[in-house]
């Protein structure tokens, strides 16, 4: 795929090592059209460029509709037979899909969905990063505006969760699923993964805690004691994506504070204007390497820590 005019082309420092790790890695954060923000890559374009560079397998995340049911369609017609990469489906709590809603999750757990993600772009948190102007830590945005909403809070003025998530967080765990935090604040996740733990929940995620949610190091640490693996997005350590932006170096340090066994590398790419998903990973493969990590670390962060996740 030609570069756009404003995104460099793909320089590796180790391009044969990190093709060969990208071998049986797995994607658990693409982003694919058609969706209300544009993207780069329908479901199909993108199974078959994962299959190409040999990832297992790919995650498909929509901020407004699940997307279980629409891959099912997908792999059945226009994927050729046999493709091996495995599409998987996920829903997002938000309002266009009428939030917090126990019927919406039985559906998409029962199409086979191995994500719900918490309100993304309907918390709280969410609504006042696109209030701010802050340069170069950007979200994408809607082809157009959408319907005006009040943000989904999820603790009541005495702290509470709404009876709603308890069922939610039954149906996550009996489907053996994933639950993620979504965009939710550090005050928020905590209570969400303190009432998990009590329900029994074993597959919990916090994605990009640094952007939106803006947890620091000791928030970080705590999501990781009580049991969240934490998914760092391979967009904001692409210098090419012009992103909110979390250098090799920082990131190796987060990862040496969380421990290599509770951190996994998601692409959060597919947007219309930033590099292919699978260049992505590998960008952020090559300057993990280059920053001095060893080849077998790299492998768990995009293969082993994600597959025992969601598998």
């Amino acid at each position: 795929m030609t570069p756009k005019p404003d995104q460099e082309p793909l320089a590796l420092k180790f391009p044969e090592e990190v093709r060969g790790l990208m071998e049986g890695a797995l994607d658990l954060h693409l982003h694919s059209g058609p969706s209300l923000i544009p993207r780069k890559v329908d479901i199909a374009e993108a199974g078959l460029q994962a299959a190409a560079a040999g990832l297992s397998a790919v995650l498909v995340k929509d901020h407004h509709l699940p997307t279980a049911r629409e891959i099912h369609y997908v792999k059945k017609y226009a994927l050729p037979p046999g493709l091996k990469v495995d599409l998987l489906g996920a829903i997002a709590l938000n309002h266009s899909i009428g939030g917090l809603n126990p019927y919406a999750v039985e559906a998409a757990l029962s199409f086979g969905a191995r994500i719900v993600y918490l309100p993304t772009v309907s918390s709280r948190p969410h609504s006042e990063h696109h209030q701010k102007e802050v340069a170069g830590a950007h979200f994408p945005a809607t082809a157009k505006p959408l319907l005006k909403t009040e943000p989904i809070t999820l603790l009541d003025e005495r702290g509470l969760l709404p009876q709603e998530l308890t069922l939610i967080m039954e149906q996550v765990r009996d489907a053996e699923a994933v639950l993620s935090a979504g965009h939710l604040s550090p005050l928020e996740i905590n209570a969400v993964l303190d009432k998990a733990k009590s329900l029994g929940l074993k597959r919990l995620m916090v994605n990009h805690p640094t952007f939106i949610i803006e947890a620091n190091d000791g928030q970080m640490a705590e999501f990781v004691k009580k049991g969240a693996l934490i998914e760092f997005s391979a967009c904001m350590s692409d210098p090419r994506c012009k992103f909110y932006y979390i250098s090799a170096e920082e990131l190796r340090r987060l990862i040496n504070l969380l421990g290599l066994e509770h951190v996994s590398i998601g692409s959060d790419l597919g947007q219309h204007d930033t590099p292919p998903f699978v260049e992505g990973l590998m960008v952020v493969a090559d300057g993990l390497l280059s920053a001095g990590m060893k080849p077998q670390e790299v492998r768990r962060l995009f293969k082993d820590n994600p597959a025992k996740l969601v598998y």
